[in-house]
């Protein structure tokens, strides 16, 4: 009976300290000896395009999802669209700086700090776009034996890509070259666009993505010269009434990662990172091309006349743009860079 009651008190009294928030005292070798739960690594990535684009939606939500998912949580990516840590043309900078650890650059954003990147350009040089298999293994040879060594040394480039051809967005129709004349068109950036632009009598007006719907919509510009993808993402569609497949040039575009950022990962998740790049590649081209596809059915949708130039016109559009080729080949030789070589080299791969 004593034992019952000795066993009935000791129950109360531990019920009532553990009630009361007593905690048993540990040892300060047991506290050591417990292991700490590792923190994860946090990756800032910075774009220029909106949440609904196919680059923010299709491929970098997706990607920064499939890499935490691949290091077990080590790794976690916040990402930041919309210019939120910077403009577009300074993306390159931040990536340089830290200010992030990966950047989404378009050189062709900042004209004449990547020349090389200018031959995506030129108006009738490379077929078409990121799901195009010729194009896209000519970019790949571009910027694995020029661009990257030569213009994108100082990062490490995790993954390229490219746009689909330009195409001309207009609330005036543009069916022939003389159409083009007293244009005021406006153009996301780069020389050779302009110079495009100009050769055929337009007026060039460089404007940034989120300027092109204000602009059409006041009629400060007549067009807009970009890809037909983007029509979607900034909802041209609702101030144009014609587009006209010009299919010229397209912007090359890569995703970096700040040297020492990638210097301070483990050799496992840079290995990772590593395997991710050609996945990220090819969903990065589906995800493009179906912006493209989606964008070319509301286009229908909408009332807006899909212009087509007939094989004659588009060869006097081919002819008028040749002398572009020629001279960025020559100024940019001149410079001492391998332009001329190449071109030569593109039109070798396309040759077979």
């Amino acid at each position: 009976m004593k034992r019952w009651i000795s066993w009935l008190v000791l129950s109360i009294l531990v019920s009532s300290m553990a009630v009361g928030g007593w905690v048993p005292l540990v040892s300060k070798q047991a506290l050591a000896a417990a292991p700490t739960p590792a923190q994860p690594i946090v990756l800032k990535l910075s774009h220029s395009t909106p949440p609904v684009s196919p680059q923010h939606k299709g491929v970098f939500v997706p990607w920064a999802e499939e890499l935490e998912k691949r290091t077990n949580g080590r790794v976690k990516v916040r990402i930041f669209p919309s210019e939120q840590l910077g403009k577009a043309g300074e993306a390159y900078d931040l990536v340089l700086r830290r200010t992030v650890d990966i950047s989404w650059v378009v050189p062709s954003f900042v004209i004449g700090q990547f020349p090389l990147d200018e031959i995506f350009h030129l108006p009738f040089l490379i077929p078409g776009g990121l799901d195009d298999p010729k194009s896209g293994r000519i970019r790949r040879t571009l910027y694995e034996k020029y661009l990257t060594p030569i213009n994108f040394k100082e990062v490490k480039v995790l993954w390229t890509g490219r746009t689909g051809a330009n195409v001309i967005m207009s609330t005036k129709p543009v069916r022939t070259v003389e159409d083009a004349k007293g244009l005021m068109a406006g153009y996301p950036g780069g020389r050779i666009l302009m110079r495009l632009l100009q050769t055929v009598g337009a007026s060039p007006i460089q404007v940034s993505a989120p300027d092109m719907y204000t602009n059409l919509e006041k009629r400060v510009t007549d067009a807009q010269v970009i890809p037909l993808e983007a029509m979607m993402t900034f909802k041209l569609n609702e101030v144009v009434k014609y587009v006209t497949m010009l299919n010229a040039g397209g912007g090359s575009f890569l995703t970096v990662m700040n040297q020492k950022t990638w210097s301070s990962l483990p050799a496992d998740i840079q290995k990772i990172v590593d395997e991710m790049s050609p996945w990220a590649e090819e969903i990065q081209a589906k995800s493009w091309a179906g912006a493209r596809g989606y964008a070319a059915s509301v286009a229908k949708k909408s009332n807006i006349e899909i212009i087509e130039f007939p094989p004659v016109e588009r060869n006097r559009w081919v002819e008028i743009s040749r002398p572009i080729e020629e001279e960025w080949a020559k100024e940019t030789d001149a410079k001492g860079l391998p332009a001329s070589k190449m071109v030569q080299e593109i039109k070798q791969m396309l040759a077979k």
